[in-house]
């Protein structure tokens, strides 16, 4: 999980962890997401917020999707703000609720994403 408020990334946890979720991080940043995928090789999906402290996740979202790790978006970004190349990629509206998100991941198990 990519997210840079610490309240927000801490509620999404709790509610992932409640659902059985085994999460990996929050990471704040770009590069600590990076790092997280680089230690583990089996990740079920990403959550990522977009902006992190004004870096955008695209670069480590990419790295993920070529693993063929399913990625949700949890942004305040609209669907014309974000690029076109991501146009199929899952989004939560922030604020986000916990019970949005378990939907969306619930979806791509369902589609056998997960």
């Amino acid at each position: 999980m990519a997210e840079d408020e610490f309240l927000v990334a801490d509620a999404l946890v709790q509610a992932l962890e409640e659902q059985g979720a085994v999460v990996l991080g929050p990471a704040s940043s770009v590069s600590s997401v990076l790092v997280l995928a680089s230690f583990h090789e089996s990740i079920d999906a990403a959550v990522l917020d977009i902006n992190l402290r004004g870096e955008l996740i695209y670069l480590a979202a990419d790295k993920l999707i070529a693993r063929g790790v399913p990625v949700i978006f949890a942004t305040a970004y609209s669907e014309q703000a974000i690029p076109s190349a991501y146009a199929n990629t899952p989004r939560c509206e922030k604020p986000v609720s916990t019970d949005e998100l378990v939907a969306a991941l619930r979806r791509l198990e369902a589609r056998g994403e997960v």
